[in-house]
C-alpha cells in the first residue's frame, strides 16, 4: 500500500506496535496431551525453515 503513510509520517513519532499469538485448548485437556503439544510446538518453532518463513512474513520467532 504505497500511498498509505507510515504511522510516524502520520504524526505519531516513536510509535511501536507489538502483536502476539496464542494457542488455546479446552480446560479439560489432559496434562499428557498438553505436554505432547507443547513439545511438538517447541520443535516446530525451533526449526530453521519455520523460523526463516516467520521472518520473511515479518514475524520475529520466539527465542528457544
Amino acid at each position: 500500500m504505497p500511498d498509505v503513510p507510515t504511522v510516524a509520517k502520520s504524526g505519531i513519532p516513536g510509535f511501536k506496535y507489538d502483536t502476539w499469538f496464542a494457542v488455546f485448548a479446552p480446560a479439560s485437556m489432559h496434562k499428557a496431551e498438553v505436554d505432547k503439544f507443547h513439545t511438538a510446538l517447541g520443535k516446530l518453532l525451533a526449526d530453521p525453515v519455520v523460523q526463516d518463513r516467520l521472518l520473511r512474513l515479518g514475524i520475529e520467532p520466539p527465542a528457544p
